[in-house]
């Protein structure tokens, strides 16, 4: 399973533990650095839950797991940089990124599916738990933003019983509408 980032002028692909690039129009694809992380009970796995995210500098994977772990790709030295880890295990999340700052959402908990929504500053390299998501709790949603705005839409509950809204996030307040 790859997931892609989006740079300027380059589209790169990921898989856990290696990355690809293709510059701009010359349908060229170039092989970049591994990941390189082992977990120490054995090789990194791909979790269909694990997430990708970029912001204007950076790619960034998020691996779940029983140790989960966030590295930033910096695509100018063709380098992994482990990030700090998540204070909880994020499973299923989806994300928006709004500016330097990614929004996990809708994770799955041992407990099962929460509400709480995590937010990731790149710069600050933090976590903070932010306002939770208000609306219905569900599985197979898609995240995304426009400008300062963060949404999420459509689903399940239940896995049979199918939505079609959209909530929406306002970072500076805080809350979801």
């Amino acid at each position: 399973m790859f997931t892609p980032f989006r740079f300027s002028s380059s589209l790169l692909v990921v898989s856990v533990l290696s990355i690809c690039s293709v510059q701009g129009q010359s349908d060229t694809w170039t092989r970049m650095n591994d990941l390189g992380y082992h977990h120490p009970g054995g090789p990194v796995l791909a979790y269909s839950s694990d997430v990708a995210f970029s912001t204007s500098t950076s790619g960034y994977l998020y691996a779940n797991g029983s140790s989960p772990a966030l590295w930033r790709y910096d695509h100018t030295t063709d380098d992994w940089i482990a990030c700090t880890p998540p204070p909880v295990a994020l499973g299923g999340a989806k994300v928006f990124v709004i500016g330097q700052v990614a929004y996990f959402n809708l994770a799955v908990i041992p407990a099962g599916w929460t509400s709480t929504v995590w937010s990731y500053d790149t710069v600050l390299d933090q976590w903070t738990q932010k306002a939770p998501f208000t609306g219905p709790l569900r599985s197979g949603f898609v995240a995304f933003s426009i400008g300062g705005t963060g949404y999420i839409a459509t689903g399940a509950i239940g896995g049979s019983n199918y939505l079609n809204d959209l909530c929406s996030y306002d970072s500076i307040a805080d809350t979801w509408i």
